[in-house]
């Protein structure tokens, strides 16, 4: 079984693996210049945007009346 770099999962898990063992590094650094409050309302910010990106990239559809309040 010949798998293709692009068919596989492995750029996905190694961009993983950076971006969680930076994350220390950078928080320490970021610390230097932010408050705790703010650095983690940045971080939740930058989350939602970068969900809201693939949302809408992937035309997502909204959840539906009856699924908001379960």
């Amino acid at each position: 079984m010949n798998m293709k770099w692009k068919d596989s999962f492995h750029p996905y898990a190694a961009t993983t693996i950076v971006f969680w063992s930076l994350a220390y590094v950078f928080t320490k650094l970021a610390l230097g210049y932010f408050t705790p409050f703010s650095l983690g309302f940045l971080r939740y910010g930058v989350a939602s945007l970068a969900l809201l990106a693939v949302a809408v990239f992937t035309k997502m559809k909204l959840p539906g009346k009856r699924d908001i309040f379960y």
